[in-house]
């Protein structure tokens, strides 16, 4: 769990159930940590300190044909 309160699970093991039929199983969560920090979705945004640099209007692409 992170500090945010968001649980990310990661399969250590796949039951023998969902190998056969692709069905998801109910989980098995034997092992958890606590992290001291954000989940990426919740971490500041910080701009890339190029972003100036980079054109992102489609016009002053070059079209080729």
């Amino acid at each position: 769990q992170y500090s945010c309160g968001h649980v990310y699970q990661i399969v250590a093991h796949w039951c023998r159930d969902y190998i056969d039929t692709q069905k998801r199983c109910p989980p098995d969560v034997r092992y958890f940590e606590n992290m001291e920090h954000d989940c990426g979705e919740c971490r500041p945004k910080h701009p890339t300190p190029w972003e100036f640099m980079i054109e992102r209007n489609k016009k002053s692409l070059p079209r080729y044909l």
